[in-house]
């Protein structure tokens, strides 16, 4: 389920963020909400990759221009979303293409457990 808020505009899921795709960057909601580990690992891979991203205001009329989106969260880094609501998003390969390998290139630092 994806949250909006009583202003109209578009949050996050029950326990994912959603990650839009316009054909040149990948958007992030503007709006009151949990910016999971997961989305802010993802934003640092993309930097790295130079992949542009940004927040925006999003309701979801604004969707219309989306050509692509998926959830993001701990157990999956990037899960396409056919549609929201009557919107449908048919370019879900290449958005989960892209998160995965911005996952794939944020940087790790092992844990060390002192015993």
């Amino acid at each position: 389920m994806l949250f909006a808020g009583q202003d109209g505009f578009l949050r996050e899921g029950s326990v994912w963020n959603i990650a839009f795709w316009d054909g040149d960057r990948v958007i992030w909601p503007e709006a009151p909400m949990l910016a999971g580990i997961t989305m802010q690992v993802l934003r640092l891979g993309m930097r790295r990759l130079g992949i542009p991203d940004e927040t925006r205001r999003l309701t979801r009329e604004s969707l219309n221009g989306m050509r692509a989106t998926a959830a993001t969260n701990s157990h999956c880094s990037a899960q396409p979303i056919a549609a929201v609501d009557e919107t449908a998003f048919p370019g879900g390969e290449a958005l989960t293409s892209l998160l995965q390998r911005a996952w794939r290139e944020a940087p790790w630092e092992p844990v060390r457990i002192a015993r």
